[in-house]
């Protein structure tokens, strides 16, 4: 690249230039510019910019979770006028040099992008990384009534805590535990945590809600989490379930998601995201907007 280049920490006042980066990406459900103020709160997070002739042209977000364990990369964007140039891969190999050397608990660095972003998947696989799993997205806008019951439940849904879906999980057999949360893999939005460490997710996200699908024996059939977002649209829900496959448990978490849209938010939802394993959501009606039906885990 030419011209005279350098990566900073990002602050406040960068907030105009990384919403000029930002504006219509995902049809303005692009949650950076609004989540940016808190990461730049937060221990847990590191923000950071690439400069050009004085100029923001790219960021490159990182935030540490599963109990310092892991680097969740994300939020990489670069200009529309800067793209293909190079900046990419410099936000790239100096940030994973600072994690290597700044980041010393960290074994591992994870990331995810959608299917058809052929840029952020070949950045990815020359950094080394291979992918994990991939979750189904479905957008939704409203009126969402399609969220409603579409099969008979006969097991019941309850708020659980970070802890408590923690034991669950630990209490399931090796194999049962491994159907239900393929890889050890739990979506809260876009991060990805390890299950291992689920119990400790308030540090990190200390808004997020976790319902548990049980059956008659109290056992762990089913999990969701979910948690408020805020983008250019407005308002908005994004939700993860696992329900390996089973049509009620997946009908009573969309349920649930129904109610909390309905009851629990003070201003109108401007859109649902939700992420599913083993389900082919579309088959319920669930008619996606972009982005595309599944997400790549980097690690």
């Amino acid at each position: 690249p030419s011209g005279s280049s350098f990566i900073r920490g990002l602050e406040l006042s960068d907030l105009p230039s990384v919403k000029e980066l930002c504006k219509g990406i995902y049809n303005g459900m692009d949650t950076v510019p609004f989540m940016l103020p808190a990461w730049l709160a937060s221990k847990h997070d590191h923000t950071f910019g690439l400069i050009v002739d004085g100029r923001l042209v790219g960021i490159r977000c990182l935030k540490v979770i599963d109990g310092g364990r892991t680097v969740w990369s994300h939020s990489m964007r670069i200009h529309p006028e800067m793209q293909r140039k190079g900046y990419a891969s410099i936000l790239r190999d100096e940030i994973d040099k600072y994690i290597s050397s700044s980041l010393l608990s960290v074994v591992r660095l994870r990331s995810c992008t959608t299917t058809d972003n052929d840029a952020s998947i070949k950045l990815s696989r020359r950094a080394g990384a291979i992918p994990h799993i991939a979750f189904k997205n479905v957008i939704l806008e409203p009126p969402f009534t399609h969220l409603l019951p579409y099969t008979k439940v006969e097991s019941f849904l309850r708020h659980v805590s970070p802890q408590e879906l923690e034991s669950m999980l630990n209490a399931l057999p090796n194999e049962e535990r491994e159907k239900l949360v393929p890889r050890g893999l739990i979506p809260v939005d876009w991060t990805i945590l390890d299950a291992k460490y689920i119990g400790g997710v308030l540090k990190t996200f200390p808004d997020v809600k976790i319902y548990a699908g049980l059956d008659r024996n109290g056992r762990l059939v089913s999990f969701s989490t979910l948690i408020k977002v805020v983008a250019h649209r407005g308002e908005a829900v994004s939700m993860a379930v696992f329900a390996r496959g089973d049509d009620a448990h997946l009908s009573m978490h969309l349920f649930e998601l129904h109610r909390f849209i309905h009851h629990d938010m003070p201003a109108e939802c401007a859109y649902v995201h939700i992420k599913a394993q083993g389900h082919d959501l579309d088959s319920k009606t669930l008619q996606s907007l972009p982005p595309p039906p599944y997400t790549n885990v980097f690690q």
